[in-house]
């Protein structure tokens, strides 16, 4: 098989956080680089070679590196046959575009089949997102020995402390929370302004 898959190597390297939560997931299969790489759209506008077809997007669930790996090396021979039967032709707009031949579109529809969605994905298989609040029960100073002279560095790593504790809690056992160390930070700035 000659198609490359770009693997994810961080375990959360999916979720990235904007202001309404995480940024929406995809599975990309790029034609004329014959390549199948996972992402996350960070920004508003669809990047040109997408919208001209040269490079295919597939919306996925928040997934784990393991789980996205996997994946792509399930999906690897549908995404060979769509990179061998495609071509270069000029569309209405003018634009050149790529566009899949006969057995490229089946097996574009083979993979869209193959891939899990919200209500099919395995909950070991999904990033875990928790609101930093509700790690929080009031004690956390006492708990972590937070105190106004804390460091940043310290913060950081309480902060993955408490992590490490919820992940137990998790299918996945890969648990984010966006927020947590600017909570931490709030909790010792507070600490400064009580001294």
């Amino acid at each position: 098989m000659s198609i490359q898959i770009i693997k994810a190597s961080r375990e959360s390297e999916l979720f990235f956080e904007m202001d309404n939560g995480a940024a929406p997931t995809y599975l990309e299969v790029d034609l004329p680089g014959r390549e199948v790489s996972v992402g996350y759209h960070a920004g508003s506008g669809t990047p040109g070679r997408v919208w001209h077809g040269y490079t295919r997007r597939y919306d996925i669930p928040l997934l784990t590196a393991d789980a996205a790996n996997r994946l792509m090396e399930r999906i690897a021979p549908l995404a060979e046959r769509m990179c061998v039967d495609w071509s270069e032709e000029i569309g209405r707009s003018g634009r050149a575009e790529a566009v899949l031949g006969a057995d490229g579109r089946a097996a574009e529809a083979e993979l869209i089949a193959a891939l899990p969605d919200e209500n099919t994905v395995d909950p070991e298989d999904v990033i875990d997102v928790w609101d930093a609040a509700n790690l929080f029960v009031g004690n956390e100073a006492e708990e972590y020995g937070i105190t106004a002279d804390t460091s940043d560095a310290e913060l950081e790593r309480i902060a993955t402390q408490m992590l490490d504790e919820v992940r137990s809690s998790s299918a996945s056992g890969v648990v984010v929370a966006p927020g947590l160390t600017d909570y931490l930070r709030d909790l010792r700035d507070e600490l400064v302004e009580q001294d």
